[in-house]
């Protein structure tokens, strides 16, 4: 990788990263500008994957190592069990245990490779592949390089090399942040009742789910106070130039998705500029020469909950048009470190219906709500990059 400070002399690096039946190697250049804001540019999408990467480590390692620990169910072993999992962006505060086991039967029922082997568009293509692959050997490359000197992970032991399959799991906990990731104590605290021997009430669409219950779990998802701004003015609304974004994402400035900026660029393919989720190879919301976009948050309930009505004298079946279905179920272990530091295993078992993963309202416990910017903080504006520009 090349790497350019302003004027200063660049250097290269170049990393053989072993496969199954070649070795592949990344080349990317790296640019800061006067603000420091990296600018990366490859030839191809497993380079960019690879700058991408070694940009947010000198940035960020230390967070991203915590991450891979979260997707990894490896919380309790390296941070203890009762220790809290905060996610700030939805509220969810989890403990460890619960947020290992959660994330271990992920893991178990092979969740994402099913995901992986869909053909595109269901699936993600090539080049999104490889530049996964890229920025996975960009971060081992960093990790490895001798300048991580951040005494918060700088050589503990749960700062580990990672694989693709980190990568995507960290993007698919960043899918599940405001959906699945919001129960996750709920799912794990959902077992058998100790008997269903009356006959059940029979769910109607009045009176299926508490709601009010609900709302209250989900917390800060549907808090209206937490919300984003984002406006687009179109070229019939500027005095010069194509068009305008301003986006003013209300999302926490500090843990796990604090956004990073970056500029992105493949010449005459890709050239993309924006805020990215630590740990994710992507802009998520930015602007290209033809495109700005932004997200927001929406305060409308768009969960979708189903009451099971089980089965009596068998908890572990439900109905399904008068008709008794079994649930399905998986026992997951991980490793937990308890006094002294000895390490040892914890099981659970999680129950799915046909609808998904049976989970108990209230699902988690509350947390505060995420920090919101300074009134007196500048929103960031966007106008589409001039081709090739490497400078803010």
């Amino acid at each position: 990788m090349i790497r350019r400070y302003l004027a200063a002399v660049p250097f290269l690096l170049l990393l053989a990263q072993p496969s199954l039946s070649r070795a592949a190697t990344y080349q990317a250049t790296l640019q800061r500008d006067e603000g420091g804001l990296p600018h990366v540019t490859a030839n191809d999408w497993g380079g960019l994957g690879y700058g991408g990467a070694w940009a947010i480590a000198e940035d960020n390692f230390c967070r991203l190592a915590d991450q891979s620990v979260t997707v990894r169910a490896e919380r309790s072993r390296y941070f203890g069990p009762d220790a809290r999992h905060l996610i700030r962006t939805s509220g969810a505060n989890d403990s460890n245990l619960d947020s290992d086991l959660f994330y271990r039967q992920i893991i178990r029922r092979r969740v994402i490779e099913k995901l992986l082997r869909l053909p595109p568009p269901l699936g993600p293509d090539q080049r999104v592949k490889d530049l996964v692959a890229g920025w996975a050997a960009g971060y081992n490359a960093y990790r490895r390089s001798g300048e991580l000197t951040d005494p918060t992970c700088a050589g503990l032991p749960w700062v580990k090399r990672i694989r693709p399959i980190d990568v995507w799991r960290r993007i698919y906990q960043l899918v599940l942040i405001a959906s699945g990731g919001r129960f996750i104590t709920g799912a794990v605290a959902a077992a058998p009742p100790a008997s269903t021997a009356s006959t059940p009430r029979t769910a109607t669409p009045a009176d299926a789910i508490d709601v009010a219950a609900l709302r209250d779990a989900v917390g800060a998802v549907t808090d209206p106070v937490v919300g984003s701004n984002v406006f687009a003015v179109g070229a019939d609304g500027m005095r010069a130039g194509p068009g305008l974004l301003l986006a003013n994402s209300h999302l926490p400035w500090l843990g796990t998705e604090r956004i990073w900026e970056v500029h992105l660029t493949i010449p005459g393919e890709y050239d993309v500029w924006g805020g990215s989720f630590p740990g994710s190879p992507l802009v998520n919301e930015g602007y290209n020469g033809n495109l700005v976009w932004g997200h927001t948050n929406d305060v409308s309930f768009r969960f979708a909950p189903v009451q099971l009505t089980l089965v009596p004298g068998d908890p572990t079946s439900y109905l399904v048009d008068g008709q008794p279905e079994r649930m399905k179920k998986k026992t997951v272990s991980v490793k937990v470190r308890g006094a002294g530091g000895a390490l040892e295993r914890r099981r659970h078992t999680f129950w799915y219906s046909r609808y998904g993963t049976v989970t108990n309202i209230p699902s988690s416990p509350g947390a505060p709500p995420p920090p919101t910017p300074s009134p007196t903080a500048t929103p960031t504006t966007c106008a589409p990059p001039t081709p090739g520009s490497a400078s803010a």
